[in-house]
């Protein structure tokens, strides 16, 4: 089962969906197999709730939200039951926190605001305590940066400018940190870039159009030698692509360069 994922993941990294789903659904047989056969434990639900994970995101991105709501569900249901039977840790408490943004993610694709503002409000809460509880982590910042990101977004869509923007600047604030203390990556790079696009988009909205034209133009540097240093992928092309659009639209509003456009 526990390979299957690991396929699957390769697989999906790639961008070939469709054999990824299938290495996922055999692997949440075997782990449905595993739980009605040999009973009930952590490590057994745990691995359900993974196999559910991947399952959903598998079929969120090939577009079956309906499929992957009911995935996510599931996931999310038995990590409460890890949590309230087997009793708080750092592991129970950020597999809850993740099932929570998938369905968060998913009821937001789907139209429902509140439901996901309350799903993210509740992983970001989750995501405080880990780190006032139980310390300081590469893993516990990037995460807090994910959640606050989530949040932001659907204040952003729901129309809550303010909200989203300072909901942005703290993950950013946190992203930079992360850069600063625990050095380069791929992952600390790309947290940089997404955190940067975020508070472009909401300068822009709020008209701001200096502020967000100098946030995307630092995320596309980013993004640039992302591909430079670790080579290309289909994932940052793609998000190279959406950067450079958000500048060039800009650039559409105010010809002459917006930054040249304020005083």
């Amino acid at each position: 089962s526990i390979s299957l994922n690991n396929v699957g993941e390769v697989r999906r990294e790639s961008g070939d969906t469709a054999r990824a789903d299938a290495a996922f659904a055999e692997s949440l047989e075997i782990s449905r197999r595993l739980h009605q056969q040999y009973g009930e434990s952590p490590q057994m639900l745990r691995d359900l709730s993974i196999s559910l994970y991947n399952m959903g995101r598998t079929r969120f991105e090939s577009g079956d939200v309906a499929g992957a709501e009911a995935a996510f569900a599931e996931s999310l249901k038995i990590s409460r039951r890890l949590h309230q039977q087997y009793g708080e840790s750092p592991q129970t408490l950020r597999d809850l926190s993740i099932g929570l943004d998938a369905v968060g993610q998913v009821r937001r694709a789907s139209g429902d605001m509140a439901g996901a503002e309350a799903a993210f409000a509740e992983s970001l809460e989750i995501r405080r305590r880990l780190q006032q509880q139980y310390g300081e982590s590469p893993q516990t910042l990037r995460d807090l940066s994910i959640s606050l990101n989530n949040v932001g977004e659907v204040r952003r869509e729901s129309g809550d400018t303010a909200g989203a923007e300072a909901a942005f600047a703290e993950s950013l604030e946190i992203s930079r940190r992360l850069h600063q203390q625990y050095g380069e990556s791929p992952q600390t790079l790309r947290g940089l870039s997404v955190g940067l696009n975020s508070v472009g988009q909401v300068r822009r909205d709020s008209g701001d159009l200096a502020g967000a034209e100098a946030a995307f133009a630092e995320s596309l540097e980013i993004q640039r030698q992302l591909i430079d240093q670790y080579g290309a992928t289909p994932r940052r092309e793609m998000e190279v692509q959406y950067t450079q659009n958000a500048l060039d639209q800009l650039w559409e509003v105010v010809p002459s360069r917006v930054a040249e456009s304020t005083p």
